[in-house]
């Protein structure tokens, strides 16, 4: 009997683990993307600032 509720809680437990990993993965991976995506769109409206610029001095 206690085997079988080892088990139970085991599996319970590992089942619930594997769900909260799986949650944090997914929360983490969103952070690290609206990061990515916020850093790129920086860089590119300074890209664009910059190559305005020299057009302007170009004209």
């Amino acid at each position: 009997m206690t085997d079988f509720l080892r088990h139970l809680f085991g599996e319970g437990h590992h089942a619930v683990t594997k769900k909260s990993a799986t949650a944090i993965m997914k929360k983490s991976a969103t952070v690290i993307m609206k990061k990515s995506v916020t850093a790129i769109m920086e860089k590119g409206m300074e890209f664009w600032a910059t190559f305005s610029d020299h057009e302007m001095m170009a004209a």
